[in-house]
């Protein structure tokens, strides 16, 4: 088995922020109304090891004129991540680090606020899908 070309070397998130919307009334037939999501993506490469990006993904609820959320939160996932593929050109090393890091590290934030909600008044919240494969961004020094 080949060795992947994105080696995850550590991941946490430095903000997490959870409130159970009291205002929120259920749907008469039990079911969840929608809930809006807002998210950013950062990378750089740390300045003592250009092989080493650091990728923030910061996800907020994103508020609907129209319904009142279940939840507010916010949470930012920050992973640094190895390139470890020399037959990958430079030049593609930022797009294989934003399109896989954040997919990773959006994986751990949905998982987490699962967990976080399955405590909570109106129940568990799942993130819905999202792809990174058209991540496109210039990677500023960190």
């Amino acid at each position: 088995m080949a060795q992947p070309p994105l080696l995850l070397e550590e991941s946490y998130f430095d903000i997490v922020n959870l409130e159970a919307v009291p205002e929120y009334v259920p749907d008469a037939e039990g079911q969840p109304r929608r809930q809006g999501v807002e998210m950013q993506l950062g990378l750089a490469t740390v300045n003592d090891n250009p092989n080493v990006w650091r990728v923030s993904l910061d996800i907020a609820h994103k508020a609907l004129e129209e319904e009142t959320p279940r939840y507010r939160f916010r949470l930012r996932a920050i992973g640094f991540f190895r390139c470890v593929a020399d037959e990958i050109p430079e030049a593609e090393v930022a797009q294989l680090i934003a399109t896989n890091g954040a997919s990773i590290l959006y994986s751990s934030a949905r998982e987490y606020l699962l967990m976080l909600t399955s405590r909570t008044p109106w129940g568990q919240l799942s993130l819905p899908t999202m792809s990174f494969a058209d991540a496109v961004l210039t990677p500023d020094e960190a």
